[in-house]
């Protein structure tokens, strides 16, 4: 007999503790420092690094849909990441619990694609999605990620880029090689309808990622702008969260 995802029950929904590292003060307050701090100092070119949910949704009617306020861009980024060894790693190193949860989405959706999924799968499945959909305590950080943009966009008192990495942004080998974009949510070319974000996000590893940032620091092309970078992220392996020192 065939098993459906069940409804999820309130016990079933993860809700991650609320610190104040999640919220939304701590982050602003700290740019609007940095910020004034760098101006004070005549920092010739300021690289802000923020996330990919201020990064435009393409396909949809507005033009002007973050990826923070789009509740399919949530459901498809926990998603791709519950799918990545090198991301669940790094959650489970760095985060615990919220890693932990992580994984427990990941190997439920690795037995559906096997055909393996048992009804706790398909459950946790469920539950995971209906509270990504509806938005988690950890939201309003990413939310404040997204509004420090606004610290810069049209201000041309001092001279700055803003780096949002994109969706599969996780651990791995540096390449050297990447492609960069401006404003927009980076989709595989071949699809990218927004209704259904599920294996359309690109990616970069944290390593290239760094180069572009680098490059960019050099170059200073993309003054005044909102930019972001793609590149290979195989292979998908874990990799030493922190750099130890002998």
């Amino acid at each position: 007999m065939a098993l459906t995802p069940a409804v999820p029950k309130p016990s079933n929904i993860v809700r991650f503790p609320r610190t104040t590292e999640l919220t939304a003060e701590p982050f602003i307050e700290l740019t609007r420092k940095i910020v004034l701090s760098s101006k004070f100092a005549k920092v010739p070119y300021f690289i802000m690094v923020g996330g990919c949910g201020s990064l435009y949704v393409p396909g949809l009617g507005d033009g002007h849909t973050t990826a923070v306020d789009y509740p399919e861009f949530w459901r498809a980024f926990s998603n791709l990441m519950a799918d990545s060894k090198a991301v669940l790693f790094y959650m489970e190193d760095a985060l615990g619990h919220m890693g932990t949860e992580l994984r427990k989405l990941g190997k439920a959706r690795k037995a559906r694609r096997e055909g393996k999924a048992s009804q706790e799968d398909l459950d946790t499945i469920a539950a995971y999605e209906k509270m990504t959909m509806e938005g988690d305590e950890g939201l309003s950080f990413v939310r404040a990620a997204r509004a420090s943009f606004m610290f810069f966009d049209g201000n041309q008192s001092f001279r700055w880029s803003y780096a949002s990495p994109p969706p599969g942004y996780r651990p791995g080998r540096r390449t050297g090689v990447y492609e960069t974009s401006l404003d927009v949510l980076p989709l595989d070319p071949r699809d990218t309808d927004p209704s259904d974000l599920d294996d359309k996000m690109l990616g970069i590893t944290t390593s290239d990622m760094a180069v572009a940032i680098a490059d960019e620091a050099e170059r200073k092309e993309k003054t005044w702008q909102h930019w972001t970078a793609v590149g290979s992220t195989d292979p998908d392996e874990p990799v030493p969260t922190y750099a130890r020192l002998p």
